[in-house]
């Protein structure tokens, strides 16, 4: 192969060192089946070529349930961790844990690309045509499950579509749980009672978040569930003040805009007005 490139992009499922390895088996398995014209309850018919791009549906499947997966695991890191009572020490153990994955891709001048693994094993070959079709298909799998993660929103209106939504309840002194949150994620804060808070025009809203690193954050604001406002800053001492425009139900959303993954504490949401 000719002008070959190295294309290292983020992994947008990562998923912790076990799940990866019961990805790749599963995906290793099923190519295997697929191969053999069966699947785990049988034989099945299969006429013409083995088509690669069967393969890279089986992959597709296997990387949704492992996104499934992990997102049950309460201990695992997915992009969001409840860090309430946790010691720094334990707290800078998760954000090591967070530490980015990539997948790495070897791409041919005629655009056929090369899945490899963490230990640069090919897992799948796909041409250009079905590459593309894979990563859209994978992207809009990812999109409509977070779609599906809250009713409190309309994520589409968000613009950017988060790679995960945490709803997190603001108790009714204002604090909430501190947290851990990677590239990408959102928490939305939301009443006790789960519900977007009943908020009047003229009060104003302040949330104030300690960082353990200097970070981006995004402070989005939704109105009936559609985003309406959104301010970004960079900082450790982060603090966001909102004043209400009109009568309305709002929740507030922290979308975090760091390259890796930082941990808040001293958590606050206060309403006054």
């Amino acid at each position: 192969m000719m002008n070959k490139q190295i294309v290292v992009s983020w992994n947008k499922i990562e998923p912790d060192d076990a799940a990866s390895e019961r990805m790749l088996a599963a995906i290793l398995e099923r190519n295997r089946a697929v191969q053999k014209g069966e699947t785990a309850s049988g034989s099945m018919r299969r006429s013409g070529k083995y088509s690669r791009r069967s393969a890279a549906i089986a992959l597709a499947a296997c990387l949704i349930l492992v996104l499934g997966i992990t997102a049950f695991a309460v201990n695992k890191w997915t992009g969001y961790a409840d860090t309430e009572g946790l010691s720094h020490a334990e707290i800078e153990s998760l954000l090591r844990q967070y530490a980015p994955r990539i997948t790495r891709q070897l791409i041919e001048s005629d655009g056929t690309v090369h899945y490899l693994d963490d230990q640069n094993n090919e897992v799948m070959v796909l041409n250009a045509k079905e590459a593309a079709k894979y990563d859209a298909e994978i992207r809009q799998a990812q999109e409509q499950a977070v779609r599906e993660s809250t009713d409190l929103i309309d994520v589409d209106s968000l613009g950017v579509v988060p790679k995960g939504i945490t709803v997190v309840t603001v108790s009714d002194d204002g604090t909430f749980r501190d947290f851990a949150l990677g590239n990408g994620y959102m928490v939305l804060l939301c009443t006790e009672e789960g519900k977007p808070f009943p908020l009047r025009a003229g009060a104003t809203v302040t949330i104030h978040l300690e960082a353990n690193d200097t970070c981006g954050m995004a402070f989005g604001v939704t109105l009936a569930g559609e985003e309406i406002d959104r301010t970004y800053a960079k900082a450790q001492d982060h603090l966001f003040t909102y004043t209400v425009p009109s009568d309305g139900e709002y929740c507030f959303a922290l979308i975090y805009a760091g390259s890796d993954a930082s941990s808040f504490q001293n958590c606050t949401l206060m309403i006054r007005g």
